[in-house]
């Protein structure tokens, strides 16, 4: 039970970071169902207990999840940058669009 516990708190620690990765993509309008479906997975798997072993093997699995959320999050953040400069707009992150700016 000692062991479990730093593992577990890893994990909470990790999802809490990847938590913010997928809210700032989704503010930008992208999500992953894998990533969103792996939140309820990890929480779910932190109410269990589990050998040192398994809680290994769940790390590294959400390690893989982990870097695709950020993959999302790159690619969110890049076609922002992209379209935003090309056609001299904002991003207004509570209605989620697009404006197009006065500036000349």
């Amino acid at each position: 039970m000692k062991t479990s516990f730093p593992l577990r708190s890893t994990l909470l620690l990790g999802m809490r970071g990847m938590a913010a990765y997928a809210w700032h993509a989704a503010v930008l309008g992208y999500n992953d169902p894998e990533v969103d479906a792996w939140f309820v997975k990890g929480l779910v798997e932190m109410a269990k207990d589990h050998s040192a072993e398994e809680w290994l093997g769940l790390l590294m699995e959400f390690g893989g999840i982990n870097l695709a959320c950020m993959a999302l999050l790159d690619k969110s953040k890049y076609n922002y940058i992209r379209y935003s400069s090309s056609n001299n707009c904002t991003f207004n992150s509570r209605t989620r669009s697009f404006h197009r700016s006065n500036r000349s």
